[in-house]
C-alpha cells in the first residue's frame, strides 16, 4: 500500500506531463504543454511603471501605482510564489491588489500566493469563487504535485515535500476573492484607475475585463488568444456567440494606439480583438459546411481546415471544433 507521498508523487506524475494529449481531449480540459508550464518567468518594462511577466501560466500585467501595485492574474499553482517574489521585487513591495479575469487555473491558481503577510487584495467576478473551489482537488493540486514530481526527479527532494504540505493545507479560502463584482467596478489606485468590465459569459461565465483608461491599456484574460487556437470551456459556460459580443464591447474601449493584453501569446493592439472575432466566425463558417454534408461530430472534431493551418496551441482544435458543433447543434432544437 503506498503512502501518502508516494501516491502524490504517482498523480503528479501524471500532472507532469505523461499523460497523452488525446486522453486530456477526451476530458474536455485545457492541456497546459509542459515547457510552458515550467518556463522560467519573464518580466519586461512596457512602459514607465508597467510590467509583463509572461510564461508559467497566462499572461500577467504589474502596474505600478502611488498607493502601490496592481497585479493582473496569478499563473498556476506550482508557479504562484515565485511570482509573488517576481512582482514584489518589481514593485519594492507586495501588490496591493491582484485581479483575477477569470478562473482557470492557469490564470488564478497561484492566487493563494499573495494571501497573509500584506495582505492583498484579491478581486474577481462574483462567478469565480465557485469555479474555483471546483478546480481546487481537480487541476490545482495536480499542478503542485506535478512540480513536486519534477524537483524530486531532479534531486530536490526537500522542495518537493514543501510543495506536497502546500498542496495539504490549501483550502477553497485560499482563492476566495475579497472583493467580487457583478457588471462593472472601479478600483482606484490614486494616480491609476483600473476599472473591470463583465460582458456576459465569452470564455467562461466570469471574464473580466481590465481597463486602465489612464494608460490606455485592456487586460483581455482568455477571451483572447493571439495567435493560438482558443480554449472554449462549455462546462463553464462558454459560448462563441457572448464571446464575440464581449469583444466586441471590449472594441469600443480602444483606440489605434490601445495596447492589448491578451490571456495568451503576444501583445497587440485591437486588431488582435478584431482576429479573435474573425476566429469564430471562420470557425462557425467551417462547422456549418461540415454539418450540412452531414459528417458527425467525431469527424469535425478532427478536421484540419486550411484557415487554421498557421495558429499554434494545436492541440486545442479538435475541443473547438466540437464546442461550435454543440453550439450550433443547441441552436437548431
Amino acid at each position: 500500500m503506498p503512502n501518502r507521498r508516494e501516491f502524490v508523487l504517482t498523480v503528479g506524475a501524471v500532472a507532469a506531463g505523461f499523460l497523452m494529449p488525446r486522453e486530456v481531449h477526451a476530458r474536455r480540459r485545457f492541456w497546459v504543454p509542459r515547457q510552458f508550464a515550467d518556463a522560467p518567468l519573464k518580466a519586461e518594462l512596457l512602459r514607465e511603471n508597467v510590467w509583463s511577466i509572461t510564461e508559467g501560466g497566462g499572461n500577467c500585467l504589474l502596474v505600478l501605482t502611488k498607493q502601490g501595485a496592481i497585479l493582473t492574474d496569478a499563473k498556476l499553482a506550482d508557479r504562484g510564489e515565485e511570482l509573488h517574489a517576481k512582482a514584489s521585487e518589481l514593485a519594492k513591495k507586495a501588490p496591493r491588489v491582484v485581479i483575477l479575469t477569470h478562473h482557470h487555473f492557469d490564470h488564478a491558481g497561484g492566487a493563494f500566493a499573495f494571501r497573509g503577510g500584506e495582505l492583498t487584495k484579491l478581486v474577481a467576478h462574483r462567478n469565480l469563487a465557485a469555479r474555483t473551489a471546483n478546480q481546487l482537488a481537480e487541476r490545482v493540486k495536480p499542478s503542485l504535485s506535478g512540480r513536486a514530481t519534477k524537483l524530486k526527479a531532479e534531486g530536490k527532494a526537500a522542495e518537493a515535500e514543501q510543495l506536497i504540505a502546500l498542496m495539504d493545507r490549501l483550502t477553497a479560502d485560499d482563492f476566495k476573492p475579497d472583493q467580487e463584482f457583478d457588471d462593472t467596478l472601479t478600483i482606484d489606485e490614486g494616480n491609476t484607475k483600473a476599472t473591470l468590465r463583465h460582458f456576459g459569459a465569452g470564455h467562461t461565465d466570469n471574464d473580466a475585463v481590465i481597463h486602465f483608461a489612464d494608460l490606455n491599456i485592456l487586460v483581455m484574460g482568455d477571451l483572447v488568444f493571439n495567435g493560438l487556437h482558443p480554449f472554449i470551456d462549455r462546462s463553464a459556460g462558454a459560448n462563441t456567440a457572448g464571446w464575440r459580443k464581449s469583444l466586441n464591447e471590449a472594441m469600443k474601449l480602444c483606440d489605434d494606439k490601445t495596447l492589448v493584453i491578451p490571456g495568451h501569446g503576444a501583445n497587440g493592439d485591437k486588431s488582435i480583438l478584431a482576429t479573435q472575432i474573425q476566429y469564430f466566425d471562420r470557425l462557425q463558417s467551417t462547422v456549418e459546411g461540415a454539418m450540412k454534408e452531414g459528417k458527425s461530430k467525431d469527424t469535425i472534431s478532427q478536421m484540419k481546415p486550411e484557415a487554421f493551418a498557421q495558429l499554434k496551441f494545436e492541440t486545442m482544435q479538435p475541443g473547438a471544433l466540437t464546442a461550435m458543433y454543440e453550439e450550433l447543434s443547441e441552436g437548431m432544437n
